[in-house]
Formats: C-alpha cells, sequence, structure tokens
C-alpha cells in the first residue's frame, strides 16, 4: 500500500509542479520563456565555441606561438561558483523541477559555459 501511495505522491506532484509552471508562465504571459531562453545561451554558446576554434586555426596558420598555447595553462578569472550565472539558474531550475536525468542538456551546456571560462570540468 505505501508503494502505490509513493508512486501516486510521486507522479501527482510532478503533474502539480507542471501544471502550476504552465498556468504561472500562462498569468505571466511567458510561457515557454526559459526553453527559449537556455536555448538561445546554448546557441550562442556553440556559436563562439566554433569562432574560437576557427581563429584559433588562423592564428596556428600564422604560425602564431600562442595559438598552440596548452589551454590549461589559462587561469580562470572568477570562482567556479560565480561563472556562468545563467546557464547554472537554468540547470538548476530544471534539477528542481524535473530532477537529475531529465536536464542533460542543461547541465552540459553549463559544463560548455564553464570550460569556456577556462575551467575543467
Amino acid at each position: 500500500m505505501a508503494m502505490i501511495l509513493d508512486a501516486f505522491l510521486s507522479k501527482f506532484s510532478e503533474f502539480l509542479v507542471q501544471m502550476v509552471t504552465d498556468e504561472v508562465g500562462m498569468l505571466l504571459g511567458i510561457p515557454g520563456q526559459i526553453e527559449k531562453l537556455g536555448e538561445t545561451i546554448t546557441d550562442t554558446m556553440a556559436e563562439n565555441q566554433q569562432v574560437r576554434l576557427h581563429l584559433n586555426s588562423q592564428l596556428a596558420e600564422n604560425g602564431n606561438a600562442t595559438a598552440s598555447a596548452p589551454a590549461a595553462d589559462v587561469k580562470p578569472k572568477k570562482k567556479i561558483c560565480c561563472a556562468c550565472p545563467d546557464t547554472k539558474r537554468l540547470r538548476d531550475e530544471c534539477i528542481v523541477e524535473h530532477g537529475e536525468d531529465a536536464c542533460t542538456k542543461w547541465i552540459e551546456a553549463h559544463k560548455q559555459c564553464l570550460r569556456s571560462e577556462g575551467f575543467n570540468v
């Protein structure tokens, strides 16, 4: 009986969270804005990574010694807790609402942002 009740409450709480999230989004007039913002951030980070790789390859072709310097020598300018606040917030909100397994997209986006800031994650 306890297992059935536990399963029911788990599903019911997920349903309730989703319903409240949708309702608040409609009331505020911003349904799906968090997802859109996350997609925009992910796309921007991917574009920045491509530009960085392109510039590094151009510098390497021109014989610039700094282009071949390992990225591990670059020290991050911030503490890891303060880097990438936007992706961190999206990741944390997703994990709280949906659990870690459902949020791999946001987790990877945050890791990629941290890497672009010079952290080895």
